[in-house]
């Protein structure tokens, strides 16, 4: 079995906690939003062992995933599917659900299609379907909710958004996923 353990940016996370003002999207991280992934190493470190890492390719999802690769001793991968450029053609951005045009029924097509390319790569390469390991990835809290949304058998957009902008879909800053050898995706825990 592998999971996927999807942690939030950590803007998303800090303000679960009061600290963050998400007009900041693409700003680098600061000390407070440091310590904000630290401490969830010691959480984190109960899925290992890790047998890879990807993040979003914006600033503070790298960042987030900076402070990660340093505390499992791993580098890691971007993945532009894990971000504000999933559905990227040529000059047109998407931006996240609330702010411009794409909305959760998108973020979770998108999260769960990338969940599901990671996992070919896990279970194709060297690891086997056998073998019990995890993947830590590092993205936004649309794209994490809108494969929460797929988890609970939500494909309306209204139920989607609905999922995808509510805060407690992170809960305490990640949620674990478990993908099966066919592509099943489910919610772990």
């Amino acid at each position: 079995m592998l999971r996927i353990i999807a942690v939030s940016d950590y803007p998303k996370i800090a303000s679960l906690n009061g600290n963050c003002q998400m007009d900041d999207r693409n700003s680098p991280v600061k000390a407070r939003e440091l310590a904000t992934i630290w401490a969830l190493v010691p959480t984190l470190a109960k899925y290992e062992p890790f047998v890879g890492m990807y993040s979003s390719r914006a600033l503070w999802a790298t960042g987030a995933a900076s402070v990660l690769a340093k505390a499992f001793e791993m580098d890691f991968q971007t993945v532009g599917q894990l971000g504000q450029y999933v559905n990227n053609e040529g000059e047109t951005v998407p931006f996240r659900p609330g702010y411009k045009v794409e909305d959760g029924a998108a973020w979770q097509e998108n999260g769960v299609e990338t969940f599901k390319d990671l996992a070919d790569g896990y279970f194709v390469g060297q690891h086997g379907e056998d073998c019990e390991a995890s993947i830590l990835v590092v993205s936004h809290h649309p794209l994490i909710g809108g494969v929460v949304a797929h988890c609970c058998g939500m494909t309306s957009t209204v139920k989607v958004n609905a999922i995808v902008n509510d805060p407690r879909t992170i809960g305490k800053g990640f949620r674990v996923f478990e993908i099966t050898p066919n592509g099943n995706v489910k919610l772990s825990g």
